[in-house]
């Protein structure tokens, strides 16, 4: 349970004793209870008098109901104004009604075992990355996630690139002068490497532009740069499918922006899905349009 705007931890914060909507201690965001989905009875609703503890109970992990007589003194006590903790043995993550992403949950070293299931989960549910990964306490980990997806991306690409040279060189030896076989062959991954650069950067300024834009047009509580950078990266799980083999090139692009479209939409508020998906196919295919123009220049350019 975190500050939307700072992600400062929210446990532990008592309601202001005049009634006053909360805020955040560290920034002064405004935030309610309500927007909350906690595990079945993983969270304790203490009374700010007495301290009595109770469990929330209904699809959401609030209390039924949501206001009544405290037990332990007799107050009128609404949810609201409850102090809420982590059950018992119970981590902060797993308070939350949905699982992190195994990404967020891995600990020391490289954990490709967690970026693959991190990758299928955000693939299969696109529209759960948000949730998923509600919990982060700062930016470092999806950014983290979006530079160890791209570098496999591509290293991978480019690996299949330069085999493909290699062979094209040995075909061309006995037709060609072998100098001029080297250096067609030196242009071929010149024009590849260039090109992975170029395409990695247009798609980093493409989701960072869109998460600065989407606050613009969609207002809402947990709406705002940080927020949507984050799960527009966990969503680039889909540029995995610029690995399919011959036609790759083309769906790649298609599927990454409908699925970071997707998971853009499950992060704002209900009513306002249909505006930042707009925003986020607009900066997505600029970036797209922009690879695609960098690429043709660059084979241009190198013959």
């Amino acid at each position: 349970m975190r500050c939307s705007n700072c992600n400062y931890s929210l446990w532990n914060q008592p309601a202001p004793a005049d009634g006053s909507p909360r805020q955040c201690p560290e920034c002064g965001t405004a935030y309610t209870v309500d927007r909350y989905a906690f595990a079945h009875a993983a969270v304790e609703f203490s009374c700010p008098k007495c301290s009595k503890v109770y469990y929330g109970t209904d699809e959401k992990g609030h209390l039924v109901p949501r206001e009544f007589d405290c037990v332990g003194c007799g107050e009128h006590l609404a949810m609201e104004r409850c102090t809420l903790r982590p059950a018992p043995g119970v981590s902060d993550a797993q308070a939350m009604r949905v699982e992190p992403l195994p990404w967020l949950t891995a600990s020391g070293g490289l954990p490709l075992g967690a970026w693959w299931r991190t990758v299928a989960a955000c693939i299969s549910k696109p529209s759960m990355v948000a949730a998923r990964s509600e919990a982060i306490a700062d930016i470092g980990p999806p950014i983290r996630f979006l530079g160890l997806t791209l570098g496999i991306v591509y290293a991978i690409s480019a690996a299949i690139a330069l085999l493909f040279t290699l062979l094209a060189v040995g075909l061309m030896v006995g037709v060609v002068p072998t100098g001029a076989a080297n250096a067609s062959a030196l242009t071929m991954v010149l024009v590849t490497v260039i090109n992975g650069f170029v395409s990695m950067a247009m798609m980093v300024g493409g989701l960072a532009l869109a998460a600065v834009v989407i606050p613009r047009f969609v207002e809402g509580e947990n709406v705002n740069f940080r927020r949507m950078f984050s799960v527009l990266s966990f969503g680039s799980a889909s540029v995995v499918f610029y690995l399919v083999p011959i036609c790759g090139g083309l769906i790649g692009p298609v599927v990454w922006i409908v699925m970071c479209s997707q998971a853009i939409a499950g992060a704002v508020p209900q009513g306002r899905a249909s505006t930042a998906v707009v925003v986020t196919v607009a900066c997505l295919l600029g970036a797209v349009v922009l690879q695609c123009g960098a690429g043709f220049a660059a084979n241009f350019l190198l013959g």
